[in-house]
């Protein structure tokens, strides 16, 4: 998947074009991942929503299965990757849940504001240069846990009217359990302070937020369904899935999964390989990682163009080009084009023109007649590698020794350079 995303952002805090110099009345910020256009860029291409995408490449990150390299690029870890997509779907999802709980640097308000016109924080006068981001963070983590244990009060599978879940919880917000902004933060609607007592108030504050926890990482994660009248989210309901992780339930009977209709590999025009990961299996995955850099490509799928690199890695692993070029029709289920199959064939046959050799030792010889008389004498010929002239060959390095002392017994004088000595600085 390589440089998949484009640079990453190298600073965290910006200000948009709306904040003032002398007071910021400003969400706090949390670092994306990626720049908005390679962020905009990626969702285009899975169809999804960009929020959707930054929170999925957030708990990513946190897995291990993305990371930052240094050159700011995103790149995949494929062992660990090929290792996660090699379980049960319902498997993967429990990693992703605990991690969203614990995750700091995104928080639903972001989410909230986006979504809600008019909806920000404003940060008091005499702390507006003071307020550490950390406070926020840590009040996003205590709410989540808040509201995920005000959900065990609720039945599974039950249709929920969420404006009566939302009174409720005004009812059970006693010192600020579900509900609290850190000293020096105020919310604010259309330029009107929300205060957290009034019911009328509270539902303007806590259900924005609310809802871009249900409609975002609880939705996003199967935990819920959803419940419209027209575009306005009037009800929810904990799914099977959603009971088991929010830990309502230790028993769940996963569904049997659709294997989807279609062949896994389509080779394209330009030479590459187009793989829909949802129908592939691992070891398929695993194959095109090696023989190209995989990136995102459109519906989902992953395209990898195979390199010179990625067929001699093949090649040394076992794979020749027949055996290769089987596989992968097999899983497109046509022939592969002919100009392509030839440039793998072609690779194989080179393999192994060029040798690139390490740790060998030299034996170069004072004169042109004493190498015949050592072949015949010594365990030379057992030892050499290549003979580059009269004077000169290459032997096993394991065997200089040995070599040494049969020079030595027969009135030579062998030279053999010692080992650097390291240097301490």
């Amino acid at each position: 998947m390589g440089n998949v995303a484009g640079k990453l952002i190298g600073q965290a805090f910006r200000l948009p074009a709306s904040c003032g110099l002398s007071v910021s009345v400003c969400p706090l910020p949390t670092e994306p991942l990626l720049a908005d256009e390679a962020l905009a860029g990626i969702a285009r291409q899975l169809e999804a929503d960009s929020a959707h995408v930054d929170f999925a490449m957030r708990l990513l990150a946190q897995l291990g299965l993305i990371y930052r390299t240094p050159d700011y690029f995103v790149a995949l870890d494929e062992d660990v990757f090929l290792q996660f997509i090699g379980q049960h779907p319902v498997q993967a999802v429990l990693p992703f849940f605990q991690t969203w709980l614990s995750l700091a640097h995104w928080i639903e308000f972001d989410l909230a504001a986006i979504r809600t016109p008019g909806l920000h924080l404003k940060r008091e006068v005499q702390l507006a240069y003071s307020l550490p981001s950390t406070a926020l963070s840590a009040l996003s983590l205590s709410m989540r846990s808040g509201a995920l244990n005000y959900l065990l009060r609720m039945p599974a599978g039950a249709w929920i009217d969420l404006a009566a879940f939302v009174a409720q919880a005004h009812a059970l917000n006693a010192f600020g359990a579900l509900w609290r902004l850190p000293q020096g933060l105020a919310l604010e609607l259309n330029g009107r302070a929300l205060l957290t007592q009034p019911l009328g108030d509270w539902a303007k504050s806590f259900q924005p937020w609310f809802e871009a926890l249900l409609t975002g990482p609880l939705h996003w994660q199967g935990a819920v369904d959803l419940g419209y009248d027209r575009d306005k989210l009037i009800g929810f309901r904990i799914t099977d899935l959603g009971a088991l992780l929010t830990l309502k339930t230790s028993a769940f009977t996963a569904p049997d999964l659709e294997t989807p209709a279609g062949q896994p590999l389509a080779f394209e025009a330009d030479g590459s390989l187009r793989l829909q990961a949802s129908v592939a299996e691992p070891a398929l995955l695993g194959l095109l990682a090696s023989l190209g850099e995989l990136r995102p490509g459109p519906a989902g799928s992953l395209v990898s163009t195979p390199t010179a690199q990625g067929a001699l890695s093949v090649f040394q692993s076992g794979w020749d080009a027949e055996r290769l070029i089987a596989a992968l029709e097999q899983a497109a289920g046509q022939p592969a084009p002919a100009a392509l199959a030839e440039q793998w064939r072609e690779w194989s046959r080179r393999l192994g023109e060029l040798q690139i050799y390490q740790g060998l030792a030299l034996l170069e010889l004072g004169d042109d007649f004493a190498f015949d008389e050592l072949m015949a004498n010594t365990s030379l010929s057992r030892s050499l590698l290549y003979r580059f002239g009269p004077r000169l060959a290459a032997i096993r390095p394991e065997a200089v020794e040995t070599l040494r002392g049969e020079l030595v017994e027969k009135g030579y004088t062998p030279k053999v350079p010692a080992p650097p000595t390291p240097t301490s600085r």
